[in-house]
């Protein structure tokens, strides 16, 4: 299901004709800390990782975007067991309304793959975020964001991110 109302909103961004202002390609990078938990397991780290998207407008108070990621590594901070994951990559559609004229909320919903090295298994989850972005100057944005990420079984990430965005204008 999420795939599909993924699939719809990346064809809806492919049509320009629906944003009221000019949608434009950005990229960013990201760092956070990331939880990972299963029963009596769990693991801490800093995950990195980079973006790219392509979003704009589509009315006055509303945005929406879609965006490729991918977490190039995520060195441990402390383990308790065998969750420790290492890369991931996705893909996200980012829904967001205008609080102020520069700054907006957003929910990230994702379908995501996750590298478990100890578990040596990657693993499909979906993901459920919350987001506030802001612009720093007309090229420049900063974001934070909280993300949830749900994979078979009882496996849960737990994640704070801060970014940094360049808009293409």
């Amino acid at each position: 299901m999420l795939k599909k109302i993924i699939f719809g909103s990346m064809l809806l961004l492919a049509t320009t004709s629906v944003f009221a202002d000019e949608p434009m390609p950005y990229v960013g990078a990201n760092v956070g800390l990331a939880v990972n938990t299963n029963p009596g397991n769990n693991f801490r780290g800093i995950p990195l990782g980079v973006l790219a998207g392509y979003g704009g407008q589509i009315s006055s108070s509303l945005y929406l975007a879609g965006e490729v990621f991918v977490t190039i590594i995520t060195p441990q901070l402390d383990s308790n067991g065998n969750v420790k994951s290492n890369y991931n990559y996705g893909i996200s559609l980012l829904p967001g309304m205008f609080l102020s004229q520069h700054t907006m909320g957003y929910l990230r919903l994702s379908l995501v793959k996750t590298h478990f090295p100890q578990l040596k298994t990657t693993k499909t989850g979906g993901q459920l975020g919350v987001g506030v972005q802001t612009s720093m100057t007309q090229s420049f944005d900063v974001r934070g964001e909280y993300i949830f990420s749900r994979y078979s079984g009882s496996l849960n990430t737990d994640q704070f991110n801060i970014g940094l965005i360049y808009k293409f204008m």
